[in-house]
């Protein structure tokens, strides 16, 4: 994700994102997910998430799709998510599989969206998301819910260009 980030402001050498989904891709187990494991290289999201493997999964996918290195490592995590998804109620890895979706232009974005959205709370200053634990940057409670919230209207955005969410949670 950083490197599709990185890319569209400095060229980063093709290759470098091609091995990094390869090493990705080594790293998915069988049923299309990942779980990371204790040791090697743990950083950020891939750190965090350790035995999380539904919020993981989402968090590459969604790298994946935004850094066009899709394949079938991307399609075998899309299946994943979508056999899955519905175990979590949680508003943080709804939106980073709602985002997921969204990057791959996969048609499960849209019922993942609508549970997100019935799961925000709405006051008198808008919208917004909670969740609990840590995200990957170590965010916990309001900054967390800040956190959570930016990356809810990001897959909005991506998604519904056009489309009105009003305050209600409706679409």
């Amino acid at each position: 994700l950083e490197f599709a980030d990185m890319a569209r402001v400095y060229e980063i050498d093709p290759a470098v994102m091609a091995r990094t989904a390869a090493w990705l891709a080594s790293g998915q187990q069988s049923d299309g997910s990942w779980t990371p494991t204790e040791g090697g290289i743990a950083e950020g999201a891939i750190n965090q998430y350790q035995g999380q493997a539904l919020r993981t999964t989402a968090y590459i996918a969604w790298a994946l799709a935004e850094a066009g290195q899709g394949g079938r490592s991307l399609e075998r995590a899309l299946a994943y998510l979508r056999s899955s998804i519905g175990s979590t109620d949680d508003a943080y890895t709804l939106a980073v599989a709602a985002n997921a979706f969204a990057a791959a232009k996969d048609g499960a974005a849209r019922e993942v969206l609508a549970r997100l959205v019935k799961a925000g709370k709405a006051d008198e200053d808008g919208m917004h998301w909670e969740s609990s634990g840590e995200s990957a940057v170590y965010s916990r409670g309001d900054v967390l819910a800040i956190e959570t919230t930016a990356i809810a209207a990001q897959a909005l955005i991506r998604f519904a260009k056009g489309v009105v969410v009003s305050y209600r949670g409706t679409w």
